[in-house]
């Protein structure tokens, strides 16, 4: 996941460097990382295949600072010490400093062994980055690593550290792709929180409300997921559940597995609240999407029992 969020900013800078677009099968992660899941790539080599892409399709860029191509070319390869180098190497172009700064940084957090040392290193490399721009795909994405080191890199973890810095992001940059996946992080933060029932009730409310805006696929895909598991996991209701199971399924998911869950999951519910079609509708794409799916005889079962009912 940090190696991708890294390359969407690669992506992005490159694009600004040669005045074009990338081509979307390049640049983007819910069509790579499929194709990586197709030839049963491991999901990070997508930074590898796009960087792979990049130096091909960019060659003016690839010539102007080879040094750093090369490093972004380690990173993919998860060679972590390999790009830590090449990210300090002193014939980098100094008008891309900034960028081998980030990559020096994303590194940082995978270096080995991991130490307190190395992640506040990669901390103040992250704040160089912000305070030369906070406000472009870099500076945002270095704030967004920030909120990441709380959450998940620090010895003593600090959600409500990362809490602040989502909302911050959120409140400055929510058209931002990379900041509404920051979003859902700050959801799961906020829902799993030791809090009341009734407070983590008005937070899920008010999430509801402000997860309408999202137009990332992937956040929109995660945010309803999460959302669904939270309704079963706190009792905030089965109908709600249900409803963010759907909009799962009408953004799409591209694991099989998580769509054979999806499927019978949204089948179970709807039986269970008597949605009768709507759970025949759901079991009966399982049995024809999944059919290899150890639940196949189960979901059978329950066909044969709601044909069963009277209307």
């Amino acid at each position: 996941m940090e190696l991708e969020n890294a390359c969407r900013i690669v992506v992005s800078t490159a694009q600004t460097k040669i005045g074009k677009t990338i081509p979307p099968l390049v640049s983007t992660p819910s069509t790579m990382i499929p194709l990586c899941r197709l030839f049963s790539w491991k999901p990070q080599l997508w930074l590898h295949v796009a960087t792979r892409i990049l130096l091909t399709t960019t060659c003016n860029l690839a010539a102007e600072d080879r040094a750093l191509q090369e490093a972004w070319v380690n990173a993919s390869r998860t060679l972590t010490e390999e790009a830590m180098v090449g990210f300090k190497r002193s014939d980098i172009n100094p008008a891309n400093q900034r960028e081998a700064t980030y990559g020096q940084a994303v590194m940082m957090l995978s270096a080995q062994p991991v130490t307190r040392g190395n992640i506040d290193k990669s901390v103040k490399l992250f704040q160089a980055v912000i305070q030369a721009n906070p406000s472009d795909d870099m500076g945002i994405s270095a704030q967004y690593f920030l909120g990441r080191v709380e959450q998940a890199h620090r010895f003593e973890l600090n959600p409500q550290g990362a809490i602040a810095i989502y909302k911050e992001l959120y409140r400055k940059y929510p058209e931002h792709p990379l900041v509404q996946r920051a979003f859902v992080k700050l959801v799961l933060l906020s829902l799993y929180d030791r809090i009341t029932d009734t407070e983590r009730a008005s937070r899920f409310t008010a999430f509801e409300a402000a997860g309408s805006g999202l137009r990332d696929h992937d956040a929109i895909r995660d945010f309803h997921l999460l959302m669904a598991a939270a309704c079963e996991k706190f009792g905030l209701g089965q109908e709600k559940r249900l409803g963010h199971l759907l909009a799962v399924d009408s953004v799409g998911v591209s694991k099989a597995d998580t769509k054979a869950v999806l499927l019978v999951s949204i089948g179970e519910v709807a039986r269970k609240l008597r949605h009768k079609d709507l759970a025949l509708t759901y079991y009966r794409r399982f049995l024809k999407e999944c059919h290899r799916d150890y639940r196949v005889y189960t979901v059978e079962q329950r066909i044969a029992e709601l044909e069963m009912e009277p209307q």
